[in-house]
């Protein structure tokens, strides 16, 4: 399983050959009894190859390092907006800390009709 996801997360990143990226840590280990935490793992392989970042070791490292790039995702959508012709046109205007907030109260509320969503997200300020 490790090895079909590690392929599939290189080709999306352009490494051709990702047969020497190893796992950031056993994966007989029994935080690895889930699929998604394997998934986990080899998303976190590849994409610590493909930034070069160093290589978490444990299950808390490995959500820490996709936490990071989560909130790096959001920093660069934001951006500074300095380069667009037309502000009005902007898709995305949540700054990463809000979308840090947003992100939380979802995963206190679980999945919610979109009305009840954005009702809890009026009355947190967000």
């Amino acid at each position: 399983m490790y090895d079909a996801a590690r392929s599939s997360f290189a080709a999306f990143s352009g490494i051709a050959d990702p047969s020497d990226i190893p796992p950031p840590a056993p994966l007989d280990h029994e935080n690895f009894g889930l699929t998604l935490a394997v998934h986990m793992a080899a998303l976190v392989a590849v994409d610590a190859r493909a930034t070069g970042s160093r290589l978490p070791s444990d299950m808390a490292d490995l959500t820490i390092y996709l936490l990071d790039r989560e909130h790096l995702h959001w920093a660069r959508l934001h951006g500074d907006g300095t380069h667009e012709s037309n502000l009005a046109e902007r898709t995305y205007r949540a700054s990463p800390q809000v979308m840090n907030q947003v992100v939380f109260a979802a995963a206190l509320t679980g999945a919610v009709p979109a009305p009840t969503g954005v009702a809890m997200l009026r009355d947190l300020g967000l």
